[in-house]
């Protein structure tokens, strides 16, 4: 028996010394039981079984019958024929993403083993092709045994060449582990050569128990630098795993990020940052462990997925607060949540994150809110939007948006006066789309800077228009959002439409909101008074429905007020509104400001309005927005 133990010494030398070249990469172990892994543990055990057991049945070979010793032995030496095709097909699984191997390769891949695991017990015995026993039962190669070192070498080889095909993108540890691999086998098989006294089943051994501790690492398995927690390709195998193992519990995902938290980083240094992003990791680490799986995206944007019975949002949020971030930094850190129940395991990981990050920017619209669910009225909308930023830039290329004008009258005359351009989506399947639908929209992603030049332009090609026809004119006023305060070259863009279409340009107003001024204070005051310069007429708008209205309409040089009429009507006191009014038409007059009241809806507001002395106004008491011939005939 002593010919066998140096296999074992050479196999448990192979596995220590790749054991430690691979703990000195410090990755996390993480068991990837996947069907394939399954397979490969049992096959790797029972080689090692019958790997012992044949040792003994050789040293009781005068008691044993022979066939039992060629039955274990054929068995044994046919998993060796096995095991590293298996190998093979685990690291093209593991680098499936990369390389685009298909079921139909992995069978061909498998055909030599096959053929060669099933002449081993089919014919072996009586044709000694692989090994036999002479009359002293001692153990003798057959004429094809090398098929046994030339099957090592091929899977050996196989890894190596998609190693090499994927090397610009095959991380350390993968890198690492192929190659350490395939060095074993192919030494295994000189060493094979040069000692042929030695049973190659010690090498497939330590081939074996090589590939079994492979198997509990996941060569995609990378650790967030910063955070020591899973990062994005992690969670998503965590997760995944997590999703298969537990077919019949209900999981939630949750898409996590800390608000304004590049405001944090310049306030206080990235230094702090990082160290709020660590504690947040510490937390979801605690939290988790055990039950459900983790990691950090990119940044300030972390994912974590659990039984969803098993999470209590509004402790979550408490524990956050209090115990992870507030005692870093003297500010107001919070995170917001985006939720989704995994209602449906066939889609993606990855848009399974993408419909909890959507519900997590539903969270920027109101900042009470801290989280907000995925569901189908949400995911409705957000289809919505998606479809609109689609269409968008056709949409204006192809005329589907017009101006409706809705006019302002005198209160004292009851004339028409002036009229404000409001654009409107005519969509050619939709019909008409209302601004509410798609302004915020194209205000976040600047494409209001095309429409508001387009709704200018078309306002004056719309006053040429009536000049050409000998009309009666009115000054027109349209929107300026608040964007245009960094757009470079607006003075130059209103006044190059001006003297295009040949008008004066104080028929054109621009009706400006405090959103503007919060914005850029300093900025927004020089954009006015440059405007104004020119000729161009300046609107405050909505005047009374935000915070900033007084402290605006005290730095700012205005030229007519507009009074939103909409928060007086919301209260339930009548009265004190029609003392506030009062006093904001009073206060306008005092200011040689020209008072312009929106949203009028009945004849008692419009005579109140004019009985305080309320110079003009619009609304649907008057006349709603109207396409332009509508307007003409108004006059």
């Amino acid at each position: 028996m002593s010919e066998f133990f140096p296999q074992f010494d050479i196999a448990a030398l192979f596995i220590l010394g790749i054991l430690l070249v691979n703990f000195t990469l410090k990755r996390q172990t993480y068991l990837f039981q996947t069907r394939l892994y399954r397979s490969y543990l049992i096959f790797s055990i029972v080689s090692v079984a019958l790997d012992i057991l044949t040792l003994i049945t050789f040293q009781k070979a005068a008691i044993i019958p022979p066939w039992i010793n060629y039955a274990l032995n054929g068995v044994f030496l046919a998993m060796q024929f096995i095991m590293p095709a298996f190998f093979a097909t685990y690291m093209l699984t593991v680098m499936g993403k990369r390389i685009r191997a298909t079921a139909g390769a992995f069978l061909l891949l498998s055909i030599p083993a096959l053929v060669g695991a099933i002449t081993m017990l089919l014919f072996n015995y009586s044709q000694h092709w692989y090994f036999y026993f002479d009359e002293t039962f001692k153990y003798m190669y057959g004429p094809y045994h090398s098929l046994l070192y030339f099957n090592v070498a091929l899977y050996a080889a196989v890894t190596l060449m998609a190693t090499v095909i994927v090397r610009k993108r095959i991380n350390k540890f993968q890198l690492q582990a192929i190659v350490s691999i395939d060095i074993i086998a192919f030494v295994a098989v000189v060493i094979q050569a040069l000692f042929p006294s030695y049973l190659v089943g010690g090498f497939g051994v330590a081939l074996c128990l090589l590939m079994m501790y492979l198997s509990f690492q996941n060569p995609n398995e990378e650790i967030d630098p910063l955070t020591k927690i899973p990062n994005r390709n992690s969670f998503h195998y965590n997760t995944e795993h997590m999703l298969r193992k537990n077919p019949d519990v209900s999981y939630l995902l949750v898409y996590m990020n800390i608000e304004h938290f590049k405001i944090i980083n310049d306030l206080f240094g990235a230094r702090i940052g990082d160290r709020i992003l660590m504690r947040l990791a510490d937390q979801l680490r605690r939290y988790c462990r055990g039950i459900g799986t983790y990691g950090r995206l990119e940044g300030d944007h972390f994912v974590f997925c659990l039984p969803d019975d098993t999470f209590e949002l509004e402790d979550f949020l408490a524990q956050t607060d209090k115990g992870c971030l507030r005692d870093i930094v003297d500010y107001d850190v919070r995170v917001t949540l985006g939720l989704y129940v995994i209602d449906d395991r066939t889609i993606p990981l990855n848009l399974m994150c993408d419909r909890a990050y959507m519900a997590l920017q539903n969270t920027d619209r109101d900042y009470l809110t801290r989280y907000s669910i995925y569901d189908n009225a949400l995911r409705a909308s957000m289809i919505e939007e998606h479809e609109i930023l689609e269409e968008m830039s056709g949409a204006l290329e192809s005329g589907q948006f017009i101006l409706y004008y809705q006019p302002v009258y005198d209160l004292a005359t009851k004339k028409i006066i002036s009229a404000e351009a409001l654009v409107r989506w005519n969509h050619p399947e939709k019909g008409l789309i209302s601004p509410g639908k798609f302004i915020a929209l194209f205000e976040k992603h600047r494409f209001i800077l095309k429409l508001d030049y387009f709704v200018w332009e078309t306002a004056c090609m719309q006053l040429r228009t009536w000049i050409d026809q000998g009309m009666v004119l009115f000054p027109i006023s349209v929107n300026f959002s608040r964007i245009n305060l960094y757009n470079q070259s607006l003075l130059y863009d209103v006044i190059g439409l001006v003297e295009k279409y040949g008008l004066d340009p104080s028929l054109l107003k621009f009706e400006i909101t405090e959103s503007c001024y919060m914005e850029d204070a300093d900025r927004f005051l020089s954009v006015i008074t440059g405007l104004q310069k020119h000729g161009f007429t300046i609107m405050m708008d909505d005047f009374g429905s935000g915070y900033s209205s007084l402290s605006m309409l005290k730095d700012t040089p205005f030229d007519q007020l507009k009074i939103d009429m909409r928060f007086l009507m919301a209260s339930d006191d009548y009265d004190r509104g029609e003392v506030i009014l009062s006093t904001i038409v009073e206060m306008a007059n005092r200011l040689d400001l020209f008072a312009i009241a929106e949203g009028v809806e009945t004849k008692e507001q419009a005579d109140f309005l004019a009985a305080i002395g309320c110079d003009a106004a619009q609304g649907y008491y008057f006349s709603r927005p109207v396409p332009s011939a509508v307007f003409e005939s108004l006059v």
